[in-house]
């Protein structure tokens, strides 16, 4: 019988499912008994000798891991030896480096301080050299400056003596001129209309009776009209009619004067012309280097053929003329502009009552303010159409504050525009 069956018999005995029937199964079993307790026992100790056979095992193995552990830790303090060593290394290398880094601060601040001192002193002598040059300089402009002061001094003095005499001399000129024309004058208006008949040179008296006072009213425009770059800058205004329409050429400006808008359309490339009676006027016009002719305006206009001109202009000059002389003139301006041609005309308006009652009258040779509906009917009647009147330069900064029903009239009568302009077209 094998060991596990007789501990499993036992087992059965003991747990009751053995059933004892003889004195036979009684012997065995009690021999049965005996062997199982034997068994048991083995079995303890094969147990307990594995179990002590692991404990040396796992004692074996943990030896094993404190060698290997003891292992580590020496080459671990090996590792940690020489890492201490090359740190002391470097510590004494950077102390080296730290001490030679401080000796050349302690270098560099005294060569700063030798070059801050060799500066200084250069710059101490550099300023007491500039300081006495200074001065030198200052006392050589002083007495140029005195002297230059005495010259021009002198110099002015002598101008001062010469513009006194220039000054004498002109108007010595003045006072002949005055003279000559008077004399002139006088001899003209002698002259009987049949003794002119009977000499050869009555033409040249009758031209330069036409001219007596064209040096008197250039002077006299000169002294009331304004600067040139003023009147410039008011005709400036009718430019961007011309521009709108087109018209870049076949312009005439009629009693153009000096010539202030001839220059500004010459600026602008337009190309136009003038006319005027003064001799005076023309011959400053030319200077400039504009295109004018010496004439009588309607003399000169009928000269031109039928629609020749694409804009006539005029500025200040209808109110000079008799009734009879400005319709031809306007007949003459329907007649020489193209179709679809422009007119301008300026003059005073006498809405303004300032103007209408006095400036109008400071030009002598003034006849009557002409009212803008009367002058708008007047080149309506002629033939043109699209007329448009333009009211120029009112006087809004001297206008006086107020609402009231008076306060408006007193700013219409008195501080409206001072002329006015008309536009027109020949359709």
């Amino acid at each position: 019988m094998s060991l596990a069956h007789g501990a499993q018999e036992c087992e059965a005995v003991e747990t009751g499912h053995l059933h004892i029937g003889d004195d036979h199964v009684g012997a065995r079993f009690s021999k049965m008994r005996e062997r199982g307790a034997r068994v048991s026992f083995g079995a303890r100790v094969e147990a307990a000798s594995h179990e002590y056979l692991a404990q040396r095992v796992e004692q074996q193995r943990i030896v094993d891991d404190i060698n290997r552990l003891r292992e580590q830790i020496n080459t671990i303090a090996t590792q940690l030896s020489t890492l201490t060593a090359d740190v002391q290394t470097n510590t004494l290398a950077a102390r080296d480096d730290l001490e030679r880094i401080k000796q050349q601060q302690n270098d560099f601040a005294t060569m700063h301080a030798e070059f801050a001192k060799q500066i200084g002193e250069q710059l101490s002598g550099l300023r007491n050299h500039m300081t006495t040059s200074i001065a030198d300089v200052a006392q050589q402009m002083d007495q140029r400056v005195q002297q230059s002061a005495a010259t021009l001094s002198e110099h002015i003095d002598e101008n001062s003596l010469s513009l006194k005499h220039m000054s004498e001399t002109f108007e010595s000129i003045r006072r002949n001129m005055a003279m000559h024309e008077r004399q002139i004058s006088a001899f003209v208006n002698s002259t009987k209309a049949e003794d002119v008949n009977k000499q050869p040179g009555r033409r040249v008296i009758e031209e330069e009776r036409a001219h007596l006072l064209d040096v008197l009213y250039a002077a006299f425009e000169d002294e009331f009209r304004g600067e040139r770059q003023e009147i410039k800058d008011r005709l400036a205004v009718y430019l961007p009619i011309l521009k709108t329409a087109g018209i870049e050429q076949g312009v005439l400006d009629v009693g153009c004067g000096r010539g202030e808008w001839l220059e500004l359309l010459r600026d602008e490339g337009v190309e136009a012309s003038g006319v005027d009676h003064n001799r005076v006027h023309v011959a400053r016009c030319r200077e400039a280097g504009l295109k004018v002719e010496e004439s009588d305006a309607l003399v000169y206009l009928g000269n031109l053929g039928d629609g020749t001109l694409k804009a006539i202009t005029s500025f200040h000059l209808v109110e000079h003329l008799p009734f009879e002389t400005l319709i031809r003139l306007l007949d003459e301006f329907v007649r020489v502009l193209t179709r679809g041609g422009l007119v301008i005309l300026e003059t005073p308006n006498p809405e303004n009552f300032m103007v209408g009652s006095h400036t109008f009258y400071t030009d002598p040779t003034h006849r009557n303010p002409i009212p803008s509906h009367t002058l708008k009917f007047l080149l309506e009647s002629r033939g043109f159409s699209r007329t448009e009147i333009i009211r120029l330069r009112p006087w809004d900064e001297a206008r006086i504050e107020g609402d009231s029903e008076i306060v408006k009239r007193f700013n219409e009568y008195f501080y409206s525009s001072p002329d006015y302009a008309i536009t027109a077209w020949k359709d």
